[in-house]
């Protein structure tokens, strides 16, 4: 046991996969969008608007790895942004 206590419930294989199903169909529906962006760090701050754009979606750990249970999903997504509106 790692230094922080396992707090996943496990699922099975078939409920995360169903689950992936839904984040998949919901993120081809919404594959472009905006945000407001701010951010304040280190006395600078930056603000304006972001258009992001999903690029990819890994999966990986034990549901890529085919375990007939899972405590988790880890998903990997790539973006690729560009300022609209903003300091650059």
């Amino acid at each position: 046991m790692g230094i922080l206590p396992r707090m996943e419930r496990p699922y099975s294989r078939q409920r995360f996969t169903q689950l992936l199903t839904l984040v998949c169909q919901s993120l081809d529906e919404r594959h472009q969008g905006m945000v407001d962006y701010h951010l304040d760090y280190a006395s600078t701050t930056v603000h304006g608007k972001v258009s992001s754009t999903i690029r990819s979606v890994q999966v990986f750990g034990s549901w890529a790895r085919g375990a007939l249970i899972c405590g988790n999903l880890d998903l990997a997504v790539e973006l690729d942004h560009h300022w609209v509106d903003g300091p650059w």
